[in-house]
């Protein structure tokens, strides 16, 4: 495929696909987002784009483009139009010009010429050719907002400024800084401001007054916008406070939508509706087996409302006391959701997600899982969800900040989990974040914490954050940074005694009773309960299972374990490694169990460890057939083990004495002898 029309077609699927519907799109491209786009097989974004160029037309280089803009008005114009690649490299170039700070046209240009430099010419010419041709460049944009506007919204909304609306050469270049300094995850936060009654008498005013206006807002919170724009309002300067405006103007609204629906719970989406966030949440079931859900937030005033999408559907209920929907339907499964995005519209409600390829969920108490949302806090553990086609940019930038981060699989095949990543420092978190492109905020909040520890679960209510722990795998206690070490740490009223180094004060060698502990730190508060492990009321520790049934039983690690067939042969269950949890938690629990799936064919599963276990699968008679060097050794553990007082206690005596009276038994020297 062209390589032009290939960046077409991923920047329309990235941006204007379906899961657009109802947002605002904002076409951010740097380099890390054209690298992401790109993949490992795509072409490169800029060569596509100057393979275009007609660096020798009289008047415009991109006369080519253009002419292709052209045909396509003529045509059904169900795409956007084909200029994207070009509007691309040109919002590129604007977040190149963070180097030097300066909003100046000539630093612009400068930037650009680095990414479409004339082939065989100096950097003076390229930079005339480009500055002569750039005129036509707002063309290009109105021509994709017209395109936009007449979907009604269906492929997004416009957050550049009305071409129409903007003269002179240093306006030209607004356009693409509209889309290189506000980004996705600054509309949130814009849009609470617009709502204000501060943002709603500053959108009326003069452009250098709104920007004023948002830098005077109580409300705002820094902490929620990314780098360029936290960068824009540090400090006023007139020639980017007016381009600011132009920007803030158009996101506010234009005389062709007044509004615009930021994807946050309760905010409008459009007539009659409000937006509804579905959160996918995380819970590691057992040994990584991941269950993913759904958490959706309550929108304010709504108690309730049906949705329906694409093939599914989808109620929600307000309970008394709760933070969040519960949810009943034919719900969409998560990984499908991230893969294609997710649209639906009830009578009060409505939601459009679009498709995402890595997110960032922090423990939530009420949901009792991992819940990716669009906040997180440091000094709190965080999982990051990314699927394989991303994962080495984003360890790359985990490890830079927190150190050596270990990918574990993910609750989708092709998905990986980075488990309990830990930022202590905001603008830190903020730099990782913005680097792999995602809009999460983060919130400066240092507290106390537990860490490691054999977690069970999480209980509702104060305290509640991972609060459930094994009576032999208790957690250890976190001060938050810049505490004073030797102020007095309590543990159930008793002071502890604080850390020789670091932060981190050790309870597993206090030899806690069963019960449930309150932790206090200065002003903060921690709670957890310890609670003993439920031990086996029967010999061993195998549930019974038919086979074949396809479902799993537990087995305990540790014990040789084999699958036995009613001719004798046997099948050696393959023991899997230690999970890397177990290891990294520290724990003094000595044993744990896997689960198995039997084979139809098994009768028998048994176990030779601390000591023998044996379980009937089926009722099958032996028909004993040879048996190999290994199935003897195998059958050596068990051909003397008494079954008195089991069901299953005449089954397996028949078996035992086939076995025994077997030839190739007889002969095999294993070490012990027939009575």
């Amino acid at each position: 495929m062209d390589p032009y029309q290939w960046w077409q077609d991923r920047l329309a699927e990235e941006f204007f696909g379906p899961s657009a519907a109802g947002r605002p799109v904002v076409l951010y491209v740097d380099n890390d987002k054209a690298k992401a786009l790109r993949g490992p097989d795509g072409p490169d974004l800029v060569e596509a784009v100057q393979a275009r160029l007609d660096w020798y037309h009289r008047y415009d280089i991109f006369d080519g483009i253009f002419r292709t803009v052209s045909a396509w008005k003529r045509g059904t114009r169900v795409q956007p139009p084909p200029c994207l690649p070009l509007l691309a490299v040109c919002v590129l170039a604007g977040t190149l010009m963070r180097r030097e700070g300066r909003v100046w046209s000539s630093n612009y240009y400068q930037r650009l010429v680095e990414c479409l430099p004339m082939p065989r010419s100096t950097e003076q010419e390229s930079l005339r050719r480009l500055r002569m041709s750039y005129e036509q460049i707002p063309a290009h944009w109105e021509i994709l907002g017209g395109w936009m506007r007449e979907q009604d919204g269906a492929r997004g909304i416009v957050t550049f400024p009305d071409v129409g609306r903007r003269k002179g050469s240093q306006s030209w270049i607004v356009l693409a800084l509209s889309q290189a300094i506000v980004r996705e995850r600054d509309l949130p936060e814009l849009e609470r401001f617009f709502r204000s009654p501060l943002g709603r008498s500053a959108v009326a005013a003069a452009l250098a007054e709104l920007v004023s206006a948002l830098r005077r807002w109580e409300g705002l919170d820094t902490g929620r916008l990314s780098p360029p724009l936290q960068e824009a309002l540090a400090t006023a300067r007139s020639d980017r406070d007016e381009i600011l405006g132009g920007i803030l103007a158009a996101v506010a609204g234009s005389s062709h939508r007044p509004t615009i629906p930021v994807q946050v719970p309760g905010q409008a989406m459009e007539a009659g509706r409000l937006g509804l966030v579905l959160q996918p949440k995380f819970v590691d079931a057992d040994w990584g087996n991941w269950e993913a859900g759904w958490h959706a937030p309550i929108v304010d005033g709504v108690d309730g409302d049906a949705l329906t999408g694409a093939g599914w559907s989808l109620t929600v209920r307000a309970e008394p006391g709760l933070t969040s929907y519960t949810l009943t339907g034919d719900l969409p499964a998560v990984e499908t959701a991230l893969v294609r995005g997710l649209t639906a519209t009830g009578t009060r409600l409505r939601i459009a997600q679009r498709p995402r390829d890595l997110l960032v969920a922090a423990e939530d108490d009420a949901a009792g899982a991992w819940v990716a949302g669009d906040a997180v806090d440091t000094d709190e553990p965080l999982l990051f969800v990314v699927r394989d086609d991303r994962l080495g940019a984003v360890v790359d930038a985990v490890r830079a900040a927190v150190g050596d981060v270990d990918p574990e699989q993910g609750p989708f095949p092709g998905w990986h989990v980075l488990r309990d990543v830990l930022f202590t420092d905001a603008a830190a978190a903020t730099a990782v974040f913005d680097r792999l492109g995602i809009g999460v905020a983060v919130r400066a909040s240092p507290r106390l914490r537990l860490v490691g520890g054999l977690r069970i679960g999480r209980e509702s209510g104060e305290g509640a954050r991972g609060s459930r722990y094994l009576l032999e795998g208790p957690p250890d206690v976190a001060l938050p940074a810049g505490f004073d070490t030797a102020a007095p740490v309590l543990l159930n009223g008793r002071r502890l005694r604080p850390p020789p180094t670091g932060r981190v004060i050790r309870l597993r060698s206090l030899g806690l009773a069963e019960g449930t502990y309150t932790v206090q730190a200065g002003g903060f508060t921690r709670r957890f309960t310890l609670h003993p492990p439920q031990c086996p009321t029967t010999a061993g520790d195998i549930e019974g299972l038919p086979a074949g049934s396809g479902r799993s039983l537990t087995v305990p690690h540790g014990a040789k374990v084999y699958f036995l067939h009613v001719d004798g042969h046997v099948t050696p269950v393959g023991e899997p490694a230690a999970p890397r949890w177990w290891t990294r938690r520290g724990t003094t629990l000595r044993a744990f169990s896997y689960r198995v799936i039997p084979p139809r064919e098994a009768v028998w599963l048994a176990a030779a460890g601390s000591s023998t276990i044996v379980r009937q699968l089926r009722d099958d008679s032996p028909n004993i057939g040879r048996l190999t060097a290994a199935d003897a050794q195998a059958w050596a553990h068990f051909v003397l083990s008494s079954q008195a007082g089991q069901p299953h206690e005449q089954a397996w005596r028949r078996y035992q004495q086939a076995v025994l009276n077997h030839r190739s038994m007889i002969t095999h020297e294993v070490g012990w002898k027939t009575r």
